[in-house]
C-alpha cells in the first residue's frame, strides 16, 4: 500500500468517526473525494447457500424469508393475527412510499426488498434493528419466495472485527456459537485471499482494496445503532451498487446486495433487492410464527398456521383467517 492509499484509508476511517460534523449529502461528498470508486464482489446465484450448513442440508437454498412483524388481534383473541394478503408482507407499494424508515441499506422513503436465506434470521431481523436492542415475545407473519431466475448480487463479507466485539460484548452467545465463528472466520479469510488476485491490477493496489472493502464490511457490521447515521456508511455503498454500477461488461445492473445478518449474531446472510429485480422471484407461502424469548439467551420459533395464496391474493390461512 502506498503512502497515498495510506492517507485515503485513514481520511475514510476519519468521515466514518466524525458523522455529526456532515448532513448525508456532504458525506457522501466526502467519501467519494477519496474513494470515487468502490471495491465490489459480484455474484450471479440462483440459490443463498448457509454457510454454516453443509451440502445435506434440507432447506432449499433458493428460498428466500422475509417476516413482518403482526399488528392486529382481532376481537376476543388475545393474539396478533396474520396479514391476511401477499401484498401486506412483499415489497411496500409504492403508494406507501412515505411510510418507509431509513434502514441499514436504505435511505427514507425508498422502497427496498429485505429478506434472508434463512427463516430464522428473517424473524430475528423483524423484531429488532440492533444486536443490541431488546425485544419481546411476538408474533410475525413469515412469507417465502422462490428464486425463478440467478440474481446478480454484490456481497459483503463477515467483519472479523465486529465478531471479536461480539464476544467481547456477549461471551455467552459467542462461546455456544464458537465453532461456527471459527468457520465464518475461515470463509472470510479465503475469500481474502481470492479477493488479492482479483484486485490485481487494478489502479489501486490489492492491498488497499482489501482494507476498503474490510472498512465497508465493518461499517454493515455495526452491533449498536445510535441514529440514522450509524446507517450512512452501508447506505452509500448500497446506493453505489444499485444506482452507479453495473453486473457485468454487457450493462447489467445489480439485483441486490448480500451482507451478514447483525441480529442473528453475524452467522447468516441477508439480502436486500432493488425493486427491478423482485420479477425474478415467486411467492411460495406463508406462515403464523410464534417467537417466545426465554431466559438465557434461549429464543423458541413455533409455526401455528401455514397458507398459499388464491388468485386474487389473499393468503388462505387455516386457523387465523380474518
Amino acid at each position: 500500500m502506498t503512502a497515498k492509499e495510506q492517507y485515503r484509508l485513514k481520511a475514510l476511517r476519519d468521515i466514518a468517526e466524525n458523522l455529526s460534523h456532515f448532513s448525508f449529502e456532504q458525506f457522501k461528498y466526502a467519501v467519494h473525494s477519496v474513494l470515487p470508486k468502490f471495491p465490489i464482489i459480484c455474484d450471479t446465484d440462483n440459490g443463498i447457500r448457509r454457510i454454516l450448513k453443509n451440502g445435506s442440508s434440507s432447506v432449499d437454498p433458493s428460498i428466500l424469508f422475509r417476516a413482518r412483524l403482526n399488528k392486529v388481534i382481532p376481537k376476543g383473541s388475545t393474539m396478533k393475527f396474520p396479514f391476511q394478503t401477499m401484498k401486506e408482507i412483499g415489497l411496500v407499494p409504492e403508494a406507501f412510499a412515505d411510510t418507509v424508515p431509513t434502514g441499514r441499506c436504505n435511505k427514507a422513503k425508498e422502497r427496498r426488498f429485505y429478506c434472508s436465506n434463512y427463516s430464522i434470521t428473517a424473524c430475528l431481523e423483524t423484531l429488532s434493528k440492533g444486536f443490541t436492542s431488546p425485544y419481546a415475545s411476538d408474533t410475525v407473519t413469515l412469507g417465502a419466495w422462490k428464486i425463478q431466475k440467478p440474481l446478480n448480487l454484490a456481497k459483503v463479507l463477515f467483519s472479523l472485527d465486529r465478531i471479536q466485539e461480539l464476544g467481547e460484548m456477549n461471551q455467552e452467545v459467542y462461546q455456544r456459537s464458537i465453532d461456527s465463528y471459527n468457520r465464518i472466520a475461515d470463509y472470510t479469510k479465503a475469500w481474502k485471499s481470492h479477493l488479492l488476485e482479483t484486485f490485481d491490477g487494478m489502479n489501486d493496489s490489492p492491498d488497499f482494496l482489501i482494507s476498503v472493502f474490510e472498512f465497508f464490511s465493518n461499517q454493515f457490521g455495526r452491533l449498536e445503532i445510535q441514529s440514522e447515521r450509524d446507517y450512512w456508511s452501508s447506505i452509500l455503498y448500497t446506493d453505489v451498487i444499485f444506482d452507479h454500477s453495473t453486473f457485468d461488461d454487457e450493462g447489467a445492473l445489480f439485483d441486490g446486495l448480500m451482507y451478514p445478518s447483525i441480529r442473528n449474531a453475524l452467522q447468516e446472510w441477508n439480502l436486500v433487492l432493488h425493486p427491478r429485480a423482485l420479477h425474478k422471484l415467486s411467492f411460495v407461502s406463508a406462515e403464523q410464527v410464534w417467537i417466545t424469548k426465554h431466559g438465557g439467551g434461549k429464543i423458541q420459533f413455533d409455526s401455528l398456521d401455514n397458507s398459499g395464496v388464491d388468485t386474487s391474493g389473499d393468503l388462505d390461512w387455516s386457523v387465523f383467517k380474518m
